[in-house]
């Protein structure tokens, strides 16, 4: 079977989240910035985090668990990604390829729901 696309339509649990609705409402990202972004490689964009970040300090990240601890950020990124990108928890479970009751219980181990607790508090006005 093919994979296909499905489309966001309906107003599902997840409708209100978006990861980049959420930058550009904090002005940390605009459309210019994520034309460019999405010209970069996923390696590239942590590579380039990595050393602006470490800029700070004075060029290294000595005494961080940095290898340890990329697992768990790709991870939290890609329970953000799944809830901005389906209407449903089942559906990000079926993005993940996950069941989704295991779904359910990593979103709360992570606390995703957290990062968009804001614009489910105006979500919420809106209706």
């Amino acid at each position: 079977m093919e994979w296909q696309r499905k489309i966001k339509k309906g107003k599902g649990v997840n409708s209100p989240f978006s990861v980049s609705s959420k930058l550009k409402k904090q002005k940390k990202s605009s459309d210019e910035f994520e034309f460019m972004l999405n010209k970069l490689s996923l390696e590239e964009i942590i590579a380039l985090k990595l050393e602006v970040s470490s800029r700070i300090l004075g060029g290294k990240f000595y005494g961080f668990q940095l290898w340890a601890a990329i697992p768990k950020v790709v991870k939290d990124a890609l329970m953000l990604y799944a809830i901005s990108a389906s209407n449903t928890d089942s559906d990000a479970a079926e993005l993940l390829n996950m069941p989704t009751t295991r779904f359910v219980m990593l979103k709360n181990a992570y606390k995703s729901r957290e990062y968009f607790k804001q614009m489910l508090e105006d979500f919420k006005k809106e209706s």
